[in-house]
């Protein structure tokens, strides 16, 4: 069950998914909660980032993004890896989220074709904007977006 699978995955770097909650056409999904927001509100913020704290962000995208395409027996793919889905915990470490959509997504939980592109347009990856089957490498491409940001 997909939802088993998302609620097994434990990393100190990704959003720890809780369950789901259908009722009607919605869904409701349950996460941890992260108080500190995401990595792209602080950035707007503009206050520039200390070099120590931006390069274990970094780390802390890789391990996690390790973890998730390191998944068996198949690779979990982010796809809209962006500052906006980087969530800060009370450490000053991110986490990732919002990788499970496309999972329930291809569980057949969504009916909405609004629903079909999450990210907006400006943080997808020139695949991303195709319809095209996607690998680690679109993360790839995300991460190094981030990294410029």
């Amino acid at each position: 069950d997909i939802f088993e699978e998302l609620r097994k995955l434990r990393h100190p770097n990704i959003v720890q998914f809780l369950g789901v909650v259908v009722q009607n056409q919605n869904i409701i999904i349950l996460t941890e909660y992260l108080s500190k927001g995401s990595l792209y509100n602080m950035l707007k913020k503009k206050h520039p980032l200390d070099l120590q704290i931006a390069l274990q962000f970094c780390l802390d995208i890789a391990r996690g993004m390790n973890y998730l395409h390191e998944h068996k027996p198949k690779p979990i793919v982010h796809k809209y890896l962006s500052t906006r889905n980087l969530f800060l915990n009370g450490a000053r470490h991110l986490k990732i989220g919002d990788f499970w959509w496309q999972r329930l997504k291809k569980a057949s939980l969504t009916t909405d074709e609004k629903d079909e592109r999450i990210a907006n347009c400006y943080s997808m990856t020139p695949k991303g904007t195709l319809n095209e089957l996607y690998d680690t490498k679109v993360d790839v491409l995300s991460f190094a977006d981030i990294l410029y940001k």
